[in-house]
């Protein structure tokens, strides 16, 4: 059982630097070719029907996600709130908060993956050669570089959201360890009392 214990306290705390982490991705996901992407967008009205839907698509994605990440972080300190990090036996309520997490975890990562997916796709539809010769016209004025096929941010979108889901599955195997165990005490105390009586 100390062995389980001390795993609960270091998976509360790698879940809440993960959160944290879900948090600040959010924050910088609208940066490097998608965010050139919408310079260009502005500099070029031509570029306007190309790119807005695009544009747009993302910035709603981004809000999202950061909504999403906040309450994350806030089912991560529900579950400090109910102890599930050092108690030795879960109550009804630890299963209770840890099934809304572990279900709320996996709707944040199918969500954030679909989505990045989507997103790569439409961000391939684009008219990239539009978009290069745009740059040709105004990289001497030191605009930024856009590369086609480069989604450096929602690549890591997608290892994020890959190590939120495989989060939410360490939570389950953690907890069926957990009834486990305490089954396997409540045995030992019963045995013991039978045999104190005897």
């Amino acid at each position: 059982m100390k062995s389980q214990m001390k795993f609960q306290k270091i998976l509360c705390l790698i879940t809440l630097i993960i959160a944290a982490g879900v948090f600040v991705f959010a924050l910088c996901f609208n940066s490097g070719n998608l965010a050139n992407i919408m310079y260009y967008r502005s500099e070029f009205s031509s570029l306007t029907r190309v790119a807005d839907q695009f544009i747009k698509d993302v910035q709603s994605f981004n809000s999202t996600i950061i909504t999403l990440s906040i309450i994350l972080i806030i089912a991560v300190a529900v579950l400090y709130v109910f102890s599930c990090n050092k108690r030795r036996n879960y109550y009804i309520t630890n299963y209770v908060v840890i099934g809304i997490f572990v279900a709320y975890a996996v709707f944040v990562a199918v969500f954030g993956i679909i989505n990045i997916i989507v997103l790569i796709s439409d961000a391939n539809a684009l008219d990239w050669e539009m978009l290069l010769k745009c740059y040709e016209i105004k990289k001497a004025a030191g605009a930024p570089e856009i590369v086609e096929g480069q989604y450096t941010s929602m690549i890591v979108g997608i290892f994020v959201y890959v190590v939120v889901l495989l989060t939410a599955a360490v939570w389950v195997l953690n907890t069926l360890w957990k009834v486990k165990l305490m089954k396997g005490e409540k045995a030992l105390l019963a045995k013991a009392q039978v045999e104190e009586v005897a």
